[in-house]
């Protein structure tokens, strides 16, 4: 329906725009001819007033005419012929009916002529000596009468130019006219084509819009939420079968009374509203009321019917939420529960490193002087058995060959052997506790975060282990690698323990290869370094970074605290550290660092020898 008064419109439209057009055009067409009649008229006056410009200079040129007899009598019937030509000019310019500038110039004109024959008549009749000053008038007349027809022509001519351009400017009009009605009449055709396609497609329409409400009706009935019809002034209309089920009202009980019987309290900040631009309606709680009175929790979306921008009504869909409440506010007392129960776990957590953190470190010191002790007093025992076997020696003799035997063995291998197993595990000891220490101090040292350029950092670090790179016969490769906000020294540690990780378990027999490659991701910038060593067993991965292990064949010096110093800076700096392996290919460790690292606030180390 819409569509076909649309396009009656569309028709009515056109059709007055052309009528229109068309009286434009003829009052146009009109407006032409009448300026071309004139141009054709102006000109023709043009060419006679020339004419009158040429007649005027022939009756001038009568004063320097010469006669053979000169005879007044002669002069007089010259004058009076060109005269009559000049009369015979004038009535012809009167015959073309001229505007009245043209007449009052004639007239002028007339007057000065009339003094022109007036002065002739007198010049003719007097003496030579006397003619100048009367040829001096006549000449003056003449002149001014030469003047007022050429200031006429100068008129003419450029009424005449008006009359082109106007004349010009007509027809252009004319030409646009008829570009824009052949337009009009090619969007004339088209709007009765579609006119008729509406025609025919009106009864579709209609069909259509009956299988429509059909389908509504039945989605209607079958919405399980409450719907709601109601008018402007909140009267309801018409409501769902699902609402009967939840309210307890039949639908002609209901009908008829205002909405606000429904509910217990509506939040009054929710009213309704039309459907915004992406089709998504708020929705709000209130308090419901059924037909007996219980009242329960309805969650509600409200919204504005509108026709073609006419508030027609307001329709209402009404949820029961009440069993999502109370299981909400579950979820929050546990949630709460849960949240007070980390904090707690945390803090304990917190407490359980300081001190995990201050043993460490006390250890370390603590342990040293036993440990200076044990190796002091294994240099005396040394010492003293020495002085002991000089002594000793001079008693062999007097024993017996077996009891000699077995001093003998006491004093030359189990004496020495047990001092150099007491020596080697003070060193292994100590070499611990420093370990320990230096893990600790790393987990207190201040890091200072800067823009690094980790290219130029790997390069020195290359160049301090250009050594061991050349006889370990290595190739070491590196692309472009990402700038990074870290610790210089911390950066260096991690780089450094895991290359030097992988220059050590080379498979042997086998030329070394080792790839360093670098991306940056929205949030961190991860370093991956790949060799093709030995590769870690599967068992033992999970315990490379763990203080003191040691993967696969101990055959390298060290306490195994590389990887746990790394895995300490890399936390530190707000990262993870990973590896992939497999044995007999290769391995390659990863580790990120985030690009706003937390910098952790670390306890003084008085404050820790305190605690």
């Amino acid at each position: 329906m819409k569509l076909g008064r649309t396009s009656s419109l569309l028709v009515f439209t056109v059709t007055l725009l052309g009528l229109l057009l068309m009286i434009w055009a003829v009052s146009l067409i009109r407006d032409a001819f009448q300026y071309q009649a004139a141009g054709e008229t102006n000109a023709r006056l043009i060419g006679r007033l020339i004419e009158f410009e040429d007649a005027l200079h022939r009756l001038e040129a009568v004063i320097h005419q010469e006669f053979p007899d000169d005879s007044p009598k002669t002069a007089t019937q010259y004058w009076v012929r060109e005269y009559a030509e000049y009369l015979k000019s004038r009535e012809e310019i009167s015959g073309l009916y001229p505007p009245e500038t043209v007449l009052s110039m004639l007239a002028e004109t007339d007057s000065v002529t009339h003094n022109m024959d007036s002065l002739y008549m007198e010049v003719i009749s007097l003496p030579a000596a006397s003619k100048p000053l009367q040829e001096i008038a006549f000449y003056q007349e003449s002149h001014r009468a030469v003047s007022l027809v050429r200031e006429e022509i100068r008129e003419r001519r450029a009424y005449n130019s008006q009359l082109s351009q106007q004349l010009t400017r007509n027809w252009h009009i004319l030409s646009m006219l008829m570009v824009v009605c052949f337009l009009m009449l090619i969007m004339f055709a088209a709007i009765m084509r579609l006119y008729q396609q509406d025609l025919r497609k009106r009864k579709r329409i209609e069909k259509a819009l009956k299988r429509i409400t059909a389908e509504f009706r039945a989605i209607f009935k079958s919405i399980p939420d409450a719907v709601v019809f109601s008018d402007m002034n909140h009267e309801i209309l018409m409501v769902n079968p699902a609402f009967t089920d939840l309210f307890g009202y039949n639908p002609e009980e209901i009908v008829g009374q205002q909405v606000e019987v429904l509910f217990a309290r509506k939040n009054p900040q929710n009213d309704p509203q039309s459907p915004p631009e992406n089709g998504h309606l708020v929705p709000f709680e209130a308090n419901c009321l059924r037909k007996n009175q219980q009242a329960f929790v309805s969650e509600t979306v409200e919204a504005v019917v509108r026709d073609e921008g006419m508030a027609l009504g307001y329709f209402s869909i009404i949820r029961d939420i009440t069993k999502r409440k109370r299981a909400e506010q579950a979820l929050s007392a546990a949630h709460d529960k849960l949240e007070m129960w980390v904090n707690e776990r945390t803090e304990d957590l917190m407490r359980a490193n300081e001190e995990v953190k201050r043993f460490a470190y006390i250890v370390s010191h603590d342990l040293r002087a036993p440990l200076v002790n044990v190796k002091g007093f294994a240099g005396e025992l040394r010492h003293s058995f020495e002085v002991i076997n000089n002594y000793l020696r001079k008693v062999l003799p007097h024993l017996s060959d077996e009891e000699g035997t077995e001093l003998q063995e006491i004093l030359s291998e189990e004496i020495p052997e047990a001092l150099q197993f007491i020596d080697a595990s003070a060193s292994r000891m100590g070499n611990l506790i420093d370990a320990v220490l230096k893990l600790s101090r790393l987990g207190r040292r201040e890091l200072h975060f800067e823009s690094i350029n980790v290219r130029i950092l790997l390069q020195r670090l290359l160049e301090s282990l250009a050594h061991q790179i050349e006889q370990s016969q290595v190739d070491i490769t590196y692309g472009a690698l990402p700038r990074v906000m870290a610790d210089r020294t911390s950066l260096e540690q991690m780089l450094g323990n895991i290359l030097v990780n992988a220059i050590n378990y080379l498979q042997p027999g086998r030329p070394g290869k080792i790839r360093i490659s670098g991306k940056s991701t929205p949030t961190e910038t991860v370093f991956s370094i790949q060799d093709n060593g030995r590769g870690i067993p599967e068992a033992d991965l999970p315990k490379v970074f763990e203080p003191f292990g040691r993967a696969g064949t101990p055959d390298v010096p060290g306490e195994g605290m590389g990887l746990a110093y790394v895995q300490t800076l890399v936390r530190r700096h707000g990262g993870r550290i990973w590896c992939n392996s497999r044995v007999g290919v290769g391995t390659t460790f990863s580790f990120s660092i985030a690009h706003n690292p937390l910098k952790e606030i670390q306890p003084a180390e008085a404050e820790i020898e305190r605690g």
